[in-house]
């Protein structure tokens, strides 16, 4: 089979890195990078290299690339570009999708499946989240950090998951701790439910997790977020166990205190933002619902400026 990895970040890079390794002297797979600018030259050049609490290692791929007229038809596509980046990425690989191609999304967010939907021509769109913390160190170099690296994937709708059995083996093989499972809402729901009220506070404070569980003010602001959060939730079906407030401050406070989200850290650093996905996607999406969310309206307008 011919999988590629779309998007060579801390996600995208460590597990393509893992397939790589485990597939690139075997001859059953071959595995193509698609990357961008000095990333993409290190990586024809040296290979990617991966910095992981399980040993270090390049990773060679088949091909690398930004072209997707080298890569020809692909049968396993794992999506793993910025949000930001989502409609270009979805909109580039056109030419090597078939009627069976299976695209793999990795992104934050509880939309993505159905935005590149909207964009594709052809081939099988899938449900999935990565829990990793791994980031681009220098071009051509990924660093993985903590103990946690797992992918959970499936279909939407009523198709039955075991029909991607094979998808989970292929990471298995490659050493990923990977689970195929059907109401893949539930868990992007659960991922999403817990980060995008800290991510929204954070970029707009500009204070780590102990800073704004500290802070009375910040602290009601961050109940408030995740209370507006609920109501768009159950809107749409979703149904989280036990109290959502409570847990989501509980499981902020078991994290280092100086931890910051991925959205603040763009903000501090002037790069691009996902503030749609987060910030952006809840204010949207409560006004198509007819729910009111002014603190994520408030906040929302002050961060696009």
């Amino acid at each position: 089979m011919r999988i590629a990895v779309i998007g060579l970040g801390g996600v995208g890079g460590y597990f393509g890195g893992k397939l790589v390794r485990r597939f690139a002297n075997a001859g059953e797979h071959r595995i193509v990078f698609f990357a961008r600018g000095k990333h993409l030259e290190a990586i024809r050049r040296d290979g990617l290299k991966i910095i992981s609490i399980e040993g270090n290692f390049t990773a060679r791929p088949w091909l690398a690339t930004d072209r997707s007229s080298e890569a020809g038809p692909l049968d396993i596509i794992l999506f793993c570009v910025k949000g930001y980046d989502l409609e270009e990425a979805a909109r580039s690989i056109a030419g090597c999708l078939h009627d069976s191609t299976v695209i793999l999304p990795l992104l934050n967010g509880v939309n993505i499946s159905e935005r590149i939907e909207n964009i594709v021509p052809e081939g099988i769109v899938l449900r999935g989240t990565a829990y990793i913390s791994s980031r681009i160190v220098s071009p051509g170099v990924i660093e993985r950090r903590g103990d946690v690296s797992r992918i959970v994937f499936g279909p939407g709708g009523k198709t039955d998951p075991e029909e991607f059995r094979y998808i989970e083996t292929i990471f298995r093989q490659a050493g990923v701790d990977a689970a195929l499972q059907g109401n893949m809402a539930d868990v992007l729901w659960a991922k999403y439910s817990f980060i995008e009220p800290l991510a929204t506070l954070s970029a707009f404070t500009g204070k780590n997790f102990g800073e704004l569980l500290a802070d009375g003010e910040t602290l009601e602001k961050l109940r408030g977020l995740t209370a507006e959060l609920d109501q768009v939730a159950r809107k749409q079906g979703i149904r989280f166990p036990g109290d959502l407030v409570s847990s989501v401050l509980e499981k902020a406070g078991s994290f280092p205190p100086e931890t910051k989200t991925s959205l603040q850290l763009d903000f501090e650093n002037k790069r691009r933002t996902e503030l749609e996905i987060f910030t952006g996607y809840i204010v949207k999406k409560g006004k198509e619902l007819g729910i009111s969310v002014p603190i994520h309206d408030e906040i929302y307008e002050k961060l696009k400026k």
